[in-house]
């Protein structure tokens, strides 16, 4: 008896001993399986190294102008079109520093809101609804100004070729009725002077219903002939209206072609053109097209049927970069086309949110430096750097409300300039 309760003892214990070791294996295998050592975090080598950053507090969540350099500024206009709380103001920065060295407001208090701003050598012109004014850049002087009183210039940039800047300008029977009532010109000025010629222009009867539009053209040298080259449309109220390509004499300001279309968007030519190889290269509704720009025949056609149908590209035109043509539509997809043969490289659909960052327009234009394409982004207010060999996204920055504006860069310092709401900010770029 004594034998077997020691037999028993023993093996009750042996039995508890094994449980035990099983207990706890389990437990250490369970919490290594649970809670396991976290990975360090990889490390990102990013390309965009900020240099300085500029707030304008008082300036916050107004339209910013496309900044443009002149020597050792960078200058940055803003409208003051959306709370009305400032004159609308041209602010020169240090660009190295960032510092604010002038600012420049109109001596009228009333001069209407800044639209857009051009600089040739030691000139610019500052366009604003009411007026276009052009400056001495290092004295801010007045060397000639065409105030404006029964007609409006547009918010469209003012496109310059050789001496000559290109602005439209709409009329109004009564400023209340806009848009419709209403005639539309195109003009050319005389950057040294001022002095201004009418292009072509068409002037509807009242209650037309159709609101012509014109889009910032080109200069075309065609033998002995000078073509301007620029396209219209109609805000008509209907399904479809007609979308046109209008070549102009300059000399004799007579139609030397104009071929017609039809589309369902209401700002289907808010694009300005390009020229390439004797061929004018534009963007309407959901397509890109080439048409000869002596005849105004037709040499191809692409539709990009990976674009938002309802979008187009009223917004953000194409542009030519070594012989492609790239295009950002307004749901934020980017497209690289064979500017000769019309057929389509590659296409991005990661700019923005849920595919909707457009690069803010009118006729915003995002730039490309070393196989990079720079966009400054709107509906998603983001930076974004694009490889254009294989159209692979390789940074995007969203440290700041970046507001669609045009990014710049100053070869000198190898330095970006980008804007973001009441900011100006720089940056370098690494290779890696």
């Amino acid at each position: 008896m004594v034998h077997i309760g020691i037999y028993m003892n023993n093996s009750l214990n042996f039995i508890k001993m094994n449980l035990l070791f099983i207990i706890i294996f389990f437990f250490s295998c369970e919490k290594d399986h649970i809670d396991p050592k976290p990975e360090p975090p990889t490390p990102v080598d990013k390309r965009v190294e900020w240099k300085w950053n500029t707030s304008l507090e008082e300036y916050d969540k107004e339209l910013q102008i496309n900044p443009v350099l002149y020597k050792d500024w960078v200058i940055l206009g803003f409208a003051s079109d959306v709370q009305k709380r400032n004159i609308p103001s041209l602010i020169a920065f240090d660009k190295k520093t960032g510092n604010q060295i002038w600012t420049y407001t109109h001596s009228v208090n009333n001069a209407d809101s800044l639209r857009n701003v051009i600089l040739y050598h030691d000139l610019i012109i500052l366009k604003y609804i009411d007026r276009l004014t052009c400056l001495q850049v290092e004295t801010r002087n007045v060397v000639w100004e065409k105030v404006y009183d029964t007609n409006v210039t547009s918010y469209h940039p003012l496109p310059a070729y050789g001496e000559y800047i290109y602005n439209t300008e709409n009329y109004y029977n009564d400023i209340r009725d806009f848009p419709f009532n209403d005639s539309v010109s195109l003009m050319r000025y005389h950057i040294l002077t001022g002095q201004q010629e009418k292009l072509y222009g068409e002037r509807m009867v009242k209650d037309s219903g159709k609101h012509p539009e014109f889009y910032p053209p080109v200069v075309f040298q065609d033998g002995n002939r000078e073509l301007v080259i620029f396209t219209r449309n109609f805000l008509d109220s209907g399904d479809e209206h007609p979308v046109d390509k209008i070549a102009i004499d300059t000399k004799t300001k007579e139609v030397v072609w104009i071929d017609t279309m039809y589309s369902h968007l209401s700002a289907a030519w808010n694009t300005p053109p390009y020229i390439f190889e004797n061929n004018i290269i534009a963007a309407s509704d959901y397509s890109l097209y080439s048409w000869n720009a002596s005849s105004g025949e037709l040499v191809w056609k692409t539709e990009l049927t990976g674009l938002n149908k309802l979008a187009g590209f009223s917004f953000s035109g194409p542009f030519l970069h070594d012989n492609r043509i790239y295009a950002v539509s307004n749901n934020g997809k980017i497209f690289c086309v064979d500017a000769k043969t019309g057929i389509l490289i590659w296409q991005n659909v990661k700019v923005g949110a849920n595919n909707n960052g457009p690069a803010r327009g009118p006729c915003n234009r995002p730039i490309i430096v070393d196989d990079i394409l720079y966009i400054n982004t709107w509906s998603d207010q983001a930076l974004v750097l694009i490889d254009i060999n294989s159209g692979q996204q390789l940074e995007r920055y969203r440290d700041a409300d970046y507001n669609g504006g045009n990014v710049v860069y100053d070869e000198e310092t190898k330095t970006f300039f980008v804007t973001a709401q009441d900011k100006l900010r720089a940056f370098t770029v690494k290779k890696i």
